[in-house]
C-alpha cells in the first residue's frame, strides 16, 4: 500500500528529545517512518523531527496536504 493510500493521517507520538524520520518520497513500506526507499525513486528525503516535548504528530496520509508531510486537514475536502 502506498503511503497516501490510507486516506487520513497517521498518528505518531514522541517522546520530548525523541528523533523520528517521517516519510516524504510515499514509498516507505512502513508508513510513516522513512525505510529508506527514497534511495531508490529520485523524490523526499525523510524528514528527521526531533521532538522538543511530547506531543502527537499529523502525518499525510492522503497526499493532498500544501504542508508536506504533515496533515493540513485537505483530506476533509
Amino acid at each position: 500500500m502506498n503511503m497516501y493510500e490510507k486516506g487520513f493521517p497517521f498518528m505518531v507520538k514522541v517522546k520530548k528529545d525523541e528523533t523520528v524520520h517521517i516519510c516524504q518520497c510515499g514509498h516507505s513500506q512502513n508508513p510513516p517512518y522513512c525505510d529508506g526507499s527514497h534511495s531508490a525513486h529520485s523524490v523526499g528525503e525523510p524528514l528527521n523531527y526531533a521532538a522538543k516535548n511530547d506531543e502527537t504528530l499529523y502525518v499525510c496520509g492522503c497526499g493532498k496536504t500544501d504542508n508536506a508531510p504533515m496533515c493540513d486537514g485537505s483530506h476533509n475536502r
